[in-house]
């Protein structure tokens, strides 16, 4: 961290974890005070009126890459803004901003081309939030790499709603409920679409439930419904109850260690689980079905095969 001039600024690297991989970053931050520098100290400085811009680049989740991010900072009368950016042009979408006022409260608006559009407002205090946040659209296909809840897989759709978020920031209860609409789903054992479906998403403290709907599979339809353990923020642990209401039931397609399972099954289905086990149990009843056991024969070598 360098003062020199009025001016300040300051480099490093930032590290994290984002859904068990590593994110990574260099930091980098710009900017200019109002009075001159010299005359404050390293406190008085933080409290003073300044402008500046924070850049994240080299962003990497695991192996993957990311473009830039661009953040404007600025500090008026001990109210703090931050409004965030994807390019670093004067006039680009601006889909991030946040407030910081005086007494400790805050105000975080997302707007588009972000996946999920709404305002936070709440305190933040020594590691600790209160806040309730206003969902007005949450594009699930754009949120699908990040809210993956497992087995059950809700990769098209919206919602919105009101949540009321307390506890410790990195890991809060959460209150309220969202209201999906028009949402598409895959599950590890069926091949086709399931959709789409209305659905309740409640959340209660450090669960996630998806109340009882009848959900449309391919020719058949089935009742389901879900309990998460919510963990830092994201569904982990799960429990999945489904039963089907009509026939042919359900097409399942699923390797089960040596045995290969591919045909309609009508009956119950419990699934429980976790980001690193999951355990089927139920009554299944199947029809018009191919089952092989065993180890599948090699793909036939067609290479010397004569025409």
């Amino acid at each position: 961290l360098t003062f020199a001039d009025g001016t300040a600024s300051a480099s490093g690297d930032f590290f994290g974890t984002f859904r068990d991989q590593i994110l990574s970053s260099k930091l980098r931050f710009n900017g200019n005070f109002i009075n001159e520098i010299s005359r404050l100290t390293l406190s008085e400085a933080l409290k003073a009126d300044f402008g500046g811009l924070i850049t994240f680049d080299n962003i990497k989740i695991g192996p993957e890459g990311f473009e830039p991010w661009f953040f404007d900072i600025a500090q008026e009368d001990r109210i703090l803004t931050v409004a965030g950016r994807r390019e670093n042009l004067i006039d680009a979408v601006i889909p991030i901003e946040l407030v910081i006022a005086n007494d400790r409260s805050c105000t975080i608006t997302l707007m588009s081309p972000l996946p999920v559009s709404g305002t936070a407002r709440g305190v933040i205090v020594g590691g600790d939030i209160e806040a309730s946040i206003q969902i007005d659209t949450l594009d699930m296909e754009g949120m699908e790499s990040i809210l993956v809840i497992p087995f059950f897989n809700i990769t098209s759709g919206t919602a919105r709603g009101t949540l009321q978020v307390s506890g410790q920031l990195n890991d809060p209860d959460i209150y309220g409920d969202l209201q999906g609409r028009d949402l598409l789903a895959n599950i590890e054992v069926v091949p086709e679409i399931i959709g789409p479906f209305n659905a309740k998403l409640s959340f209660k403290g450090k669960q996630l439930l998806i109340n009882k709907t009848l959900f449309r599979i391919g020719e058949g339809s089935v009742e389901g419904e879900a309990d998460f353990t919510m963990d830092h923020w994201l569904p982990r642990s799960y429990r999945i109850d489904l039963l089907t209401v009509d026939a042919p039931g359900i097409h399942v397609r699923k390797a089960f260690g040596k045995v290969d399972v591919d045909g309609f099954a009508e009956g119950s289905l419990l699934v429980v689980g976790d980001p690193v086990s999951i355990e089927l149990s139920g009554t299944l009843t199947a029809s018009d079905a191919t089952v092989i056991i065993g180890d599948k024969p090699p793909p036939r070598d067609r290479t010397n095969t004569p025409v």
